[in-house]
């Protein structure tokens, strides 16, 4: 289904339904670059401007919001919509750009790094840089693998070091427990979700739509992408719900 005809379901829907009755639960949000390409994207998909970013960071005032390092959340039954915002891929443009605007509105956010793309990824923020950003108030840096593999074709061995070792290098570099995954390409099966279990983490991040709540498997938490083409609109339909069927489609 492409992505104009997706955009027409989720509108109906919110004309629908979840325009007055948002779903409840703790919704992550997903996002790569701001005010920069993603590495690889040459759609253009991920790459979101700063001035729509900045938009979508105030409209999230109104909401209740939450930090994936809170050891509470997704454990207790909300009757609202809370929101958590998240980075994968460790973009210098986080730094930069997100992150100030972040800051000023009082927002935590969580950054999952692929460990092996840092020093050697232009676009990906080096050591220096991941220790500045650990100065705004409210981050948490999370794992997203070394080299950036799906893990559901890594190796017994290949997978515990993906995520023993992306663990290890951000722990020692921030100075704090990193347990929060966030699975590359968004590939994950059982081995992989027990492997992040057996590897220490605490939460680990799907790229499959849809909101958390109690019942949400703790290795396989779900995320709502945002991309560079979304309108206001279209932002509102998302943080609503009117785009979790899309969850079912796969990534």
């Amino acid at each position: 289904m492409n992505r104009r005809l997706q955009g027409l379901v989720a509108s109906r829907l919110f004309a629908l339904k979840y325009q007055t009755r948002p779903v409840p639960g703790e919704r992550v949000l997903m996002y790569h670059s701001v005010a920069g390409q993603s590495w690889g994207d040459s759609r253009g998909t991920y790459g979101i401007g700063r001035a729509a970013f900045a938009e979508q960071i105030k409209s999230l005032a109104s909401w209740g919001l939450f930090s994936l390092a809170d050891s509470g959340c997704f454990s207790k039954r909300k009757d609202s919509t809370a929101i958590a915002v998240s980075f994968d891929d460790g973009y210098k443009t986080v730094l930069y750009h997100a992150a100030p605007l972040l800051a000023g509105a009082g927002i935590p956010f969580t950054v999952f790094i692929p460990t092996g793309w840092v020093g050697s990824v232009p676009t990906v923020m080096n050591k220096a840089e991941i220790r500045e950003l650990l100065k705004f108030p409210g981050v948490t840096v999370g794992s997203h693998g070394v080299r950036h593999i799906r893990l559901t074709e890594a190796t017994p061995i290949g997978l515990e070091e993906e995520l023993a070792d992306s663990r290890a290098f951000l722990e020692d570099l921030s100075g704090q427990t990193v347990d929060l995954l966030s699975y590359p390409h968004g590939a994950c099966d059982q081995r992989v979700a027990q492997g992040a279990r057996n590897a220490g983490y605490r939460l680990a991040f799907t790229s499959r739509f849809g909101i958390n709540n109690p019942r949400s498997p703790r290795m396989l938490l779900r995320r709502t992408d945002v991309w560079a083409t979304d309108s206001c609109q279209n932002f509102l339909e998302k943080i609503s719900g009117a785009w979790d069927w899309r969850g079912f489609l796969g990534r």
